[in-house]
C-alpha cells in the first residue's frame, strides 16, 4: 500500500504517486488569514533580546532552555491557534533570522569543548581543580 508510510496527513494536504505520475488526492488550496505582523515583530521581540543577549556569552542551560522554549511554543501555538498562530509566526521569525541555527552551533561548539576536556582529564593532561575551572569559567 503507497500510502501505509503516511500518518494522519492534512486535511488541505495532496498525496501524488510518483510510481504512476498522477494525484491520488488532489491537494486544496487553504486561506491564508491576514496577519498582523506589527503583533508578530511585538511578539519577537523578547525572543530577539534574549536570543542576543545568550549568543554574546553562550551558556550551554541558557541555550538549552531557549531552544526547549521556542519549540515547545510552537507546537502549543499550532495545536491551539494551528500554523497561522503567532507562536509558530514567532518560531518561524526566529528561524528565518538564524537565531535557532547559530545557537545550535553554538551549543555544539559548547559540546565539543566538553568532551575535548573530558578527554584531556582521562588522558592525565588535566587535573580535576584545573577541569572544573575551566569549565565552570568558560562553559
Amino acid at each position: 500500500n503507497p500510502q501505509s508510510g503516511l500518518i494522519h496527513p492534512d486535511e488541505d494536504s495532496g498525496i501524488y504517486s510518483v510510481l504512476n505520475d498522477t494525484w491520488i488526492k488532489e491537494p486544496s488550496q487553504t486561506d491564508i488569514p491576514d496577519v498582523d505582523q506589527t503583533e508578530v515583530d511585538k511578539a519577537v521581540e523578547p525572543w530577539k533580546e534574549r536570543y542576543e543577549k545568550i549568543i554574546a556569552d553562550p551558556k550551554r542551560e541558557e541555550i538549552e532552555s531557549f531552544l526547549d522554549d521556542i519549540y515547545v511554543l510552537r507546537q502549543e501555538s499550532i495545536a491551539s491557534d494551528g500554523e497561522f498562530g503567532i507562536g509558530n509566526l514567532v518560531f518561524k521569525e526566529c528561524r528565518n533570522n538564524d537565531y535557532i541555527d547559530n545557537l545550535k552551533d553554538a551549543l555544539n561548539k559548547i559540546k565539543e569543548k566538553e568532551l575535548s576536556l573530558e578527554e584531556k582529564l582521562q588522558r592525565g593532561q588535566l587535573t580535576n581543580k584545573e577541569f572544573y575551572q575551566y569549565r565552570d569559567k568558560f562553559l
